[in-house]
């Protein structure tokens, strides 16, 4: 009997010391330290339909106007967050069918106004008018963790500052006459937009409203563009 008591407190003690010292190496075990997102969507290219809120109810707008974007932005993860900050510079470009033109008008307000004119008494078989943006967006971007494919969801809320450097309309008539117009002063210069981007891995849905009327204030109707479609970001 006293010689198996001094052996049972020799293996309770052995036992003991062997899980304090497992859970020393444990508590002692480095954290796994998490790292930041890899920055991705680079080159953002936008192919979107093209209309007006507010548009003039008496000019037939076409399904298939159109509008590209291109934009170089510059992704900054937030810390090791699945969060990002981006800003860039771009381009866009927006072309509108329509059987209309933009032409200064006589007005009781003011002598310097623009309204959509319409051109159904020529005998035309194309008719639009485009403008051309630069561009400075700023983007907050959410990705969520990446799938065994590599892909991941994707959210990016943003604004967009851009600058009218040039607009221009061209009808074409049935015989073949082209004439392009290259004057319209009274086109708001400046235009802010905010967008919203939602998809998954290299294609998003994309959609942007202009918060800044496209004509200058009282120079024109009271009309802001809008567009949806398609994002690709192929790095």
């Amino acid at each position: 009997m006293n010689r198996t008591l001094p052996v049972v407190l020799l293996l309770v003690i052995t036992a003991f010391s062997g899980a304090f010292a497992q859970d020393s190496l444990n508590v002692a075990e480095p954290k796994s330290k998490k790292t930041p997102m890899e920055r991705e969507d680079v080159l953002v290219l936008d192919f979107t339909y093209e209309t007006f809120f507010n548009r003039p109810e008496d000019v037939d707008y076409k399904f298939y106007n159109n509008g590209f974007g291109l934009q170089f932005m510059y992704d900054n993860p937030i810390g090791t967050s699945r969060m990002s900050a981006a800003i860039g510079l771009g381009f866009s470009t927006q072309s509108y069918y329509s059987n209309a033109q933009v032409r200064r008008v006589q007005s009781n307000v003011d002598p310097f106004y623009s309204d959509w004119v319409n051109v159904d008494s020529i005998d035309y078989s194309n008719n639009k008018i485009s403008t051309s943006y630069f561009e400075i967006p700023v983007e907050l971007r959410w990705r969520s963790n990446p799938k065994p494919s590599g892909y991941s969801w994707k959210v990016t809320v943003g604004l967009k500052a851009g600058y009218l450097f040039d607009t221009h309309d061209k009808i074409v008539h049935s015989n073949g006459d082209k004439y392009k117009t290259y004057i319209f002063p009274d086109m708001n210069r400046l235009r802010g937009v905010g967008l919203i981007r939602v998809g998954y891995g290299k294609v998003m849905l994309v959609s942007s409203y202009s918060f800044t009327p496209w004509f200058n204030v009282d120079n024109g109707p009271e009309m802001n563009q809008f567009s949806i479609g398609l994002s690709i970001q192929p790095f």
